[in-house]
């Protein structure tokens, strides 16, 4: 199973719509996915999910990739902790079609990985095989009343503290 989304379990090929196919049908130019994620990310090396490679190569492989401008919204999904998409949702890069860029402080920044608990994932279609996936929103943060390393992340910050 082409594994760079880290999506390919032991059962089959999890979409982000918790649909789950076959492992041969994850990269083979077909839909099989109700949401199409089984096409997603199919240009890139598929032996080593992109959450386990290092910073640098995951920004060589973004800025290397043709699905760097995609504009066609398939669809936005929201991923919470534990789920499957969850490695892949905390690391994607930030949405500037839609709700990740505006203004101040944390204008284009993505999530606070240590403090996020759901990501709205927005999925890109282009034409071609290609295709990209990326930050939208920060949904949910951990709770910002308790003591610790993300006490005050709220998502006005993007559960940055």
């Amino acid at each position: 199973c082409h594994n760079s989304t880290g999506t390919c379990l032991k059962d089959g090929f999890h979409c982000a719509n918790k649909q789950v196919v076959p492992f041969e049908a994850r990269c083979n130019g077909v839909d099989d996915c109700l949401d199409g994620t089984d096409e997603y990310q199919c240009e890139m090396d598929g032996s080593m999910p992109l959450h386990e490679r290092s910073e640098e190569e995951r920004h060589a492989m973004e800025q290397g990739s043709s699905c760097g401008f995609c504009a066609c919204l398939a669809s936005v999904i929201s991923i919470v902790e534990n789920d499957p998409w969850w490695a892949a949702a905390k690391l994607a890069p930030t949405d500037t079609v839609g709700l990740m860029t505006g203004t101040g402080a944390y204008a284009g920044q993505p999530c606070a990985v240590k403090c996020i608990r759901r990501i709205s994932l927005a999925f890109y279609r282009k034409s071609g095989p290609c295709a990209a996936i990326r930050q939208r929103e920060c949904l949910e943060c951990m709770d910002p009343n308790v003591i610790g390393a993300c006490s005050g992340a709220t998502v006005s910050t993007r559960c940055y503290n």
